[in-house]
């Protein structure tokens, strides 16, 4: 589908909550981000729009799945149907990879910047590394949903969440500062 078809679909969404017509845009997007050969420029406005959208449906997405693992009679099994929890597995793999690689410290002691409501490579580290970390957020609906949502999941004993803004936050005690990317 060409670029300027998808930022359309995109631009005319009523709302990004996910849904069948949300999830399509946004797989449309990612399947043509990831060619090299675009059919169609977007101009430089076009495109910072688009990354607004972008944002606010992933913020959106954050919140559903949260909400939905938070509710969820099994958390950690919920957890299992977030449909991208493949791509942040193999990410965090990488980045536990890179971390090993380092030789300056012996114990690598991460905090996550904007970590939004479902902090996912926090939650995998903790899960399949038993790596502790702290993840803060600026917005206090996203920090109180991602704290519950490490509760549901039973891991407040490895990952910390706080509602706090990051260029205000004592970074002393942290040798590995994660950023969003969003």
């Amino acid at each position: 589908m060409p670029i300027k078809e998808i930022y359309k679909s995109i631009v005319d969404l009523r709302s990004l909550v996910p849904s069948k017509d949300v999830n399509k845009a946004f797989t449309n997007l990612v399947h043509e981000a990831v060619k090299f050969d675009n059919d169609g420029k977007l101009t430089s406005n076009e495109i910072k729009n688009l990354q607004s959208l972008s944002a606010m449906a992933e913020y959106e997405l954050e919140l559903y799945w949260a909400e939905r693992i938070i509710k969820s009679k099994s958390p950690n099994l919920e957890l299992k149907q977030f449909p991208y929890i493949q791509n942040y597995i193999d990410l965090t793999k990488l980045e536990i990879n890179s971390l090993n690689g380092c030789t300056r410290h012996k114990k690598h002691i991460p905090v996550f910047i904007g970590g939004g409501p479902l902090p996912m490579t926090a939650i995998i580290l903790a899960r399949k590394y038993n790596v502790s970390s702290t993840v803060i957020d600026i917005d206090k609906r996203a920090a109180n949903l991602s704290k519950e949502l490490v509760n549901a999941l039973g891991l407040e004993k490895l990952i910390k969440i706080e509602n706090y803004n990051g260029e205000k936050f004592n970074y002393r005690g942290f040798n590995t500062i994660f950023v969003a990317a969003l």
